[in-house]
């Protein structure tokens, strides 16, 4: 079997240092793998530079697979092929595979010709998990390690990860314990400390780390106060997050324990005052509801006449507004959202029964074909313009061309190339679109098939299921549910009874 290698010094991993012989380990890791099978290295494609997105290299080498110059490329390692790992596995799985050419991966001895497609699928699927991981670990680590916080009552000392107390903010701290001490409430305190003329902890931040402070005058509220009663790292814990993992490290105190629990234990023994008893909203739709003509959004408002809830427009109403109906009841709206949601849980219901049936295969194996044959036609053009840049560089050197006319089509070709190429990615992109769909992982079936009407649908329900609510000259609503985009992927006629509008 003819083979090509690919080398690159810089992995995706990131890990440390690179060996000044990274390319020759290896080139003789390989070259000892491809004598061990006995096949035939025909060209060599390697990534010198120290540029994690150096890809000149895995670009060439990806066009001489289009021109079907080797049968197989060897690599060392997943984590050093192409600019990373999910890159590399979208070039074998999505080209490399469907043509019939291989690759093979000496540091986990796997190679795509010993296995079956699906193997191979289930391999690069796991390399690119574990790179996505990795990646995703790596960043929010360095992230959380590193970023810092405000801190109400300290400074970073020096710019380093390290606190120091704030001497201003630290003694407004401790008043606040005094007050919470002495019998206060947090809405009391918090007035105390706004008649004072203290500003505010916000706005004291805001200044300390050089933001723009919107409201000079802004009272202290209930929650900043609870905030920093209730928070531990007055008492010198300061909590962190290093190696993806909470811990605590000591910094200086401001509170001493006894008068941190002596706190705690007069809010125990004292009632929650009116501002902490959460009033829950009547409206799950805020936000959600608009007049669908003018695109404006609906509010809640009471009706004085009728005695009861309505959504319309704010007055002054636009002149566009001039509906034979003024308002539409918030029933009528709750109601009809109510059907339409049991309507879409229903739908999803019917569909994910038909997952793997012969109506369902039939249609997956239709969308996939009519992909496919698009893609097939662009990949026979990407074959006809590499196909031109041989018999142009021959023309060149035999004079029937300039060399920079020659550099001129050359460019044009690679422009050519690199649009149908794009064209090909996006086929490709389709095709796994339409396997997700025609799985139980479609996201509109997963997030509806199962889904349940509660008796009372709330603020949660409406933000999980609903994107936008329209309603259609106060008479009627639409909804457009979650994940439509989805759901329209399947053929229309499997959805013939179902409507999308409940009418009054």
């Amino acid at each position: 079997m003819k083979c090509a290698s690919y080398t690159r010094t810089v992995s995706c991993l990131r890990d440390g240092d690179i060996p000044k012989d990274i390319i020759n380990q290896q080139n003789q890791k390989i070259q000892e793998y491809i004598k061990r099978k006995n096949w035939t290295l025909v060209k060599k494609y390697s990534d010198r530079k120290k540029d994690e997105f150096e890809d000149t290299a895995f670009l060439q080498m990806k066009q001489d697979a289009i021109g079907r110059e080797f049968d197989c490329v060897v690599i060392d390692s997943m984590f050093r092929c192409g600019r990373n790992a999910n890159v590399a596995a979208e070039l074998f799985r999505n080209m490399f595979v469907p043509a019939g050419i291989y690759f093979a991966v000496v540091e986990d001895d796997f190679c795509s010709c010993e296995v079956s497609d699906g193997e191979t699928n289930t391999y690069l699927e796991e390399k690119v998990k574990e790179y996505r991981s990795f990646t995703v670990n790596a960043d929010m680590r360095k992230y959380n390690e590193t970023k810092k916080f405000p801190k109400y009552g300290y400074r970073y000392k020096d710019g380093k990860m390290e606190l120091e107390i704030d001497p201003y903010a630290a003694e407004n701290v401790r008043k606040i314990f005094q007050l919470i001490c002495d019998g206060k409430s947090f809405k009391e305190a918090a007035n105390v400390m706004t008649e004072e003329g203290i500003m505010s902890s916000g706005n004291y931040i805001d200044k300390l780390w050089g933001r723009k402070v919107r409201n000079p005058n802004e009272p202290w509220k209930r929650d900043q106060i609870k905030r920093i009663v209730y928070n531990r790292l007055y008492l010198g814990e300061w909590t962190r997050t290093i190696d993806a993992k909470k811990v605590t490290i000591p910094c200086p105190r401001i509170i001493d324990e006894d008068t941190f629990n002596k706190a705690k234990t007069v809010l125990a023994g004292k009632l929650p005052d009116n501002h902490s008893r959460r009033i829950p909203t009547c409206n799950p739709f805020a936000g959600k509801i608009f007049d669908k003509e003018s695109g404006i959004p609906l509010k809640l408002y009471p009706h004085q006449r009728l005695k009861i809830q309505v959504f319309r427009v704010s007055y002054p109403k636009p002149e566009e507004i001039k509906y034979e109906r003024g308002h539409i009841p918030y029933e009528e709206v709750y109601s009809n959202v109510c059907k339409l949601i049991t309507r879409e849980i229903k739908a999803a219901e019917r569909i994910s029964e038909m997952i793997g049936t012969l109506e369902w295969q039939y249609e997956k194996e239709k969308q996939i074909q009519k992909i496919k044959d698009s893609a097939q036609i662009i990949f026979r053009k990407m074959l006809e313009v590499e196909g031109r840049n041989l018999p142009l560089y021959q023309a060149m050197r035999a004079g029937h061309i300039s060399e920079e006319e020659y550099e001129i089509q050359k460019a044009q070709n690679i422009h050519k190339f690199a649009e149908y190429d794009e064209m090909l990615q996006q086929y490709l992109e389709q095709l796994e679109d339409v396997e997700k769909c025609y799985s139980g992982k479609n996201p509109w079936i997963v997030l509806f098939a199962k889904a349940e009407l509660p008796e009372e649908v709330k603020r949660e329900e409406v933000k999980k299921w609903i994107d936008r609510i329209d309603c259609i000259k106060y008479e009627y609503v639409e909804i457009c549910f979650k994940y439509q985009e989805w759901k329209e992927k399947f053929p229309r006629k499997w959805f013939e009874e179902e409507r999308y509008g409940t009418k009054k």
